[in-house]
């Protein structure tokens, strides 16, 4: 170590203060670095795993081979490992009406296709032999053919065929000739129950069965990983072209070849996709995030450093210490700085993350695993080390390099003097009446002293801008996210939802009667139930609407949509279309008392009192989301129109109803049935009496969708059709609208704190009962589950933001406190002659309080509109997703002005003690702290 670095060392050694608040800086920031670096491969990592446990990890898919074909390219070097699947034969499951999937399709594996393609056991084991089977657990939940394991059946296996020609298995089902050729018997033992696979979501109309070492195979299927993935598409191109002699042009990918992109994109080599660029955009920008502050922390402890040494270094000069020595000086005590700090960072920020994870882990699992076994955890590569220690580096020497270059580029004389940074300006120094009347004469010293050191207030000044900054906007920044992913989910209030073939399902039990048989299920708490109008529409005033709402409807470029404000003969009126909602009558009523609403007014039937759920949205050419309400003032529409069901007819969708109107002669075209097959429909226009039920309703109630929650019978609002909801009791279906047209199905909504529990009841009972045939079920859904997997990603989200913030806030913290203490240091002289000459303490008080004041005042002044800006480009960043109102987070803005004035007053407190307790005549000899 020559003489220039042990100087440095010393330097170091004696200003502990300031060589461990930089330290912490470089440690922080390095453990962010790491953090952000790690993260996202691990959740790179962890997406790449649940795609291979969900679809397998084979790269490349060549179908329909024979023996010798398959031979052929398993032998080729550049295929590094393969497995096949052999079709031994289709069964037709006689007792399912999913036309689409209508086969159990039994498929011969070998030993490592249960990693290779995904298959996954959720019990039972796999196959040893022919005789033994495995069936994919699809085919219970969808058909409710249950197999349980130690279960023989017999199946009657063969091969598709279509007008005598042979069907591959990626061939779409076809009902007319479709038939099963060449049947043989075969039973199995089944042996084990397996989670779906992605194999069964490509086009085949079947669900998975499989066993293996079967030996009469119809045709095989290679999947196959190469050694370099990059080139997979020409390497298929190659076995198709050259080694199978087919010809390329009529080869289907999905039918004939397959590449499995999802797992190239995860793995980082597709370089096709944006994926990559997603994941690289999004780390690039939490770098620089952390970059800002981080310079803004270290680049202030080196300024500060070399400010103090300004007189060593010209006496160093002036002994003949060159240019590169004195920036060898510098950029050693970088370094050296980086030696300590970013090792402890590395590591500080490794454990930081995998404790993260830890604990937000079963949370993301919960959210996207499903049915596969995959945790979230942490995932390290030398690369991501590598460039959170190359990038916190970078950040060191940018920090060191501006005051590096400002050190070496003075003279001797002039570092000597050390009045670089004190330049005094007679007419701008003097300070107000206003400082002098409020904080005295000390007041207006400190304020002269701030004017003629203005690198180093400004420099206080930039610090605290940045904290303000960076604290507030990451907060804005984490209420856009959480906002964006809650938005979808606001108004679902059932845990689940049964919608039902009214036709089927009503054919031996009324609605009541179904309600009844769910509420007796185990954990079922409460059921209500549903039913909505085909078609029915409003006709209101333009005054009457939201002038915002009509701007946007009656906009050309939406006449084509928005076919209800361009009606023949409207004059000031539009026709909007109406989701009319009827609410068993137990439920409405208890959500009226809920709501403090007037029973007896809402429950009539004679004079209908409705409520009007006013809410309404859209996406622009943009893609953005719009959110509108649509009448003006609270009103509620006087009449309702509803179009009639009439024997012999089919009415069309409410926009063609709608597009055709004339308000003079409101006839309306209507569709007639007939039995002649081929020939267009007839239409007939039929009159307004005949055609549509008028109903009267009385003053109703305006729903805000915001403040009120719907009844949770109606499950969820359709807002996206641009128009009004409203809701009336069940019991004025029948009484008020008896010819309406109704949906043919009825939504049935349960609320069950254990929902996932009620859920397995709910379908258990649907697939045994005979009351609810099959294909009387139109949709079964799970609504809490939803909730709950988005709630748990918003609390990932948060968990990351929170802590993201917090480190952000401990690095400008450190920066603020370095800055204003060694400032204050820095000023011993100055103070040491000021109590010289008989300044008090709490003269000194008084002084800084001044400028603690006015730090504060600054810092906020510039930082907290700089916030609301970002708060604003944020908000116009995520409005290519949602358009949502900008958002300030008041919280973190309190918690910001409150922190400014705590640090500023604390930092200032622990320099002047120190101050304080030394000797003015020792000051005033010492040229170094």
């Amino acid at each position: 170590m020559n003489i220039m670095s042990r100087y440095t060392a010393r330097t170091l050694r004696k200003n502990k203060l300031r060589t461990m608040v930089t330290i912490i800086g470089i440690i922080l920031s390095t453990a962010m670095f790491t953090g952000v670096t790690s993260i996202v491969s691990s959740l790179q990592q962890y997406i790449k795993n649940l795609e291979i446990a969900s679809a397998g990890y084979w790269e490349g898919r060549v179908n329909g081979l024979d023996e010798s074909e398959l031979a052929l390219l398993r032998k080729k070097d550049v295929v590094t490992d393969s497995s096949v699947t052999g079709l031994v034969g289709y069964s037709r499951l006689e007792s399912t009406s999913i036309n689409d999937k209508c086969y159990l399709e039994v498929e011969s594996i070998d030993n490592n296709m249960k990693e290779f393609a995904g298959v996954q056991l959720s019990s039972g084991r796999m196959p040893k032999n022919s005789g033994e089977l495995i069936v994919s657990s699809r085919l219970e939940s969808e058909t409710g053919i249950a197999y349980q394991v130690g279960d023989t059946v017999t199946l009657s296996l063969g091969e598709r065929s279509l007008n005598g020609e042979v069907m591959s298995q990626q061939k779409d089902y076809f009902n007319d000739g479709e038939e099963l050729v060449n049947l043989n018997q075969k039973t199995y033992t089944i042996v084990g129950i397996c989670t779906s696979n992605t194999l069964e979501f490509t086009p085949t109309p079947s669900y998975l069965a499989f066993t293996t070492g079967e030996s009469n195979i119809l045709t095989s299927d290679l999947f196959f990983t190469v050694k370099d993935p990059r080139k997979i598409n020409k390497t298929i191109r190659s076995m198709v072209k050259n080694d199978l002699h087919r010809d390329w042009d009529n080869v289907l990918e999905g039918s004939d070849f397959e590449v499995h992109k999802d797992l190239l994109r995860f793995s980082g080599v597709d370089g096709s996709d944006s994926y990559q660029t997603v994941l690289v955009a999004m780390a690039s920008f939490l770098i620089l995030i952390i970059m800002i502050a981080s310079v803004t922390l270290i680049y202030n402890a080196f300024s500060i450093s070399i400010n103090e040494r300004t007189k060593q270094f010209g006496l160093l000069k002036s002994v003949g210490a060159t240019k590169r020595q004195i920036r060898h000086s510098v950029y050693f005590e970088a370094f050296s700085l980086c030696a300590i700090g970013i090792p402890i960072g590395v590591c500080g920020g490794l454990v930081g993350i995998g404790i993260t994870l830890h604990f937000v882990g079963n949370l993301m699992t919960e959210f996207m695993s499903g049915e596969y076994d995959q945790k979230l955890t942490l995932s390290v590569y030398p690369f991501t080390i590598v460039i959170a220690v190359v990038v916190a580096i970078i950040t060191v020497l940018i920090s060191a390099l501006i005051p590096a270059r400002r050190a070496i580029k003075m003279t001797a004389i002039a570092s000597l003097r050390e009045s670089r940074d004190v330049r005094i300006r007679s007419n701008k120094i003097r300070s107000g009446f206003l400082v002098r009347k409020l904080f005295g004469f000390e007041g207006t010293l400190a304020n002269k002293n701030i004017k003629r050191n203005r690198k180093k207030y400004r420099m206080t000044i930039f610090s605290l801008v940045i904290s303000v900054f960076l604290f507030v906007s990451s907060s804005a920044f984490n209420m856009y996210i959480a906002s964006s992913l809650q938005y979808e989910n606001d108004n679902v209030v059932g845990d689940i939802s049964a919608l039902l073939n009214d036709k089927e399902a009503f054919a031996k039990t009324d609605v009541d009667g179904i309600k009844k048989q769910f509420s007796s299920l185990e954990k079922v708490d409460e059921v209500g139930y549903s039913k909505e109008a085909m078609a029915a529409f409003v006709i209101i005033d333009k005054k009457d609407l939201d002038p915002d709402f009509y701007k946007w409807a009656s906009a050309d470029e939406r006449k084509d949509e928005m076919v209800g404000f361009h009606v023949k003969n409207a004059g000031d009126k539009v026709v909007l279309t109406v989701n009319l909602e009827f609410v068993d009558d137990a439920s409405y009523q208890k959500y009226l008392e809920t709501n403090h609403l007037d029973v007896s007014k809402y429950m009539d039937t004679k004079q209908l009192a409705p409520l009007v759920w006013d809410s309404s949205m859209s996406i622009n050419q943009n893609s953005q989301v719009q959110s509108f309400t649509i009448l003006r003032g609270g009103y509620t529409p006087k009449e309702i129109y509803c179009i009639n069901q009439l024997d012999g007819y089919a009415i069309y969708d409410m926009a063609t109803i709608a597009g055709g109107m004339d308000l003079k002669d409101m006839s309306f075209t209507f569709a007639k049935e007939t039995d002649t097959d081929g020939e267009e429909e007839e239409t007939d226009v039929l009159p307004e009496k005949k055609a549509v039920t008028k109903q009267a309703l009385s003053t109703g109630v305006h729903m805000d969708v915001t403040k009120n929650s719907i009844p949770y019978a109606l499950n969820r609002l359709n807002q996206w059709n641009q128009a009004l909801t409203i809701t009336l009791p069940y019991s004025a279906f029948a009484k008020c609208f008896p010819k309406m047209a109704e949906n043919d199905t009825t939504q049935y909504v349960i609320q069950a704190k254990n929902y996932k529990a009620a859920y397995e009841n709910l379908q258990k009972y649907l697939r045994d009962t005979d009351v609810v045939e099959s294909n009387s079920i139109v949709d079964v859904s799970s609504n809490r589950e939803s909730i709950d997997a988005s709630r748990a990603l918003i609390q990932v989200v948060n968990n990351f933001a929170y802590g993201f913030i917090v480190l952000i806030s401990l690095i400008v913290t450190a920066n603020v406190f370095n800055t204003i203490s060694t400032n204050i240091q820095l000023r011993r002289k100055e103070f040491a002659m000021l109590k010289s000459v008989g300044m008090t303490k709490k003269g000194f008080d008084r002084m800084m309080n001044y400028e603690c004041l006015l730090y504060g005042l600054k810092g906020l002044l510039y930082g907290l509109p700089l916030s609301f800006l970002a708060s604003y480009g944020l908000r116009n960043m995520l409005a290519d997703a949602i358009k949502q109102k900008v958002l300030i987070p008041w919280g973190a803005v309190a918690i910001v002005v409150f922190g400014v004035f705590l640090v500023v007053f604390v930092s200032m407190l622990y320099s002047m003690r120190k101050i304080r307790k030394e000797n003015p005549i020792d000051a005033l000899k010492n040229d170094s702290i």
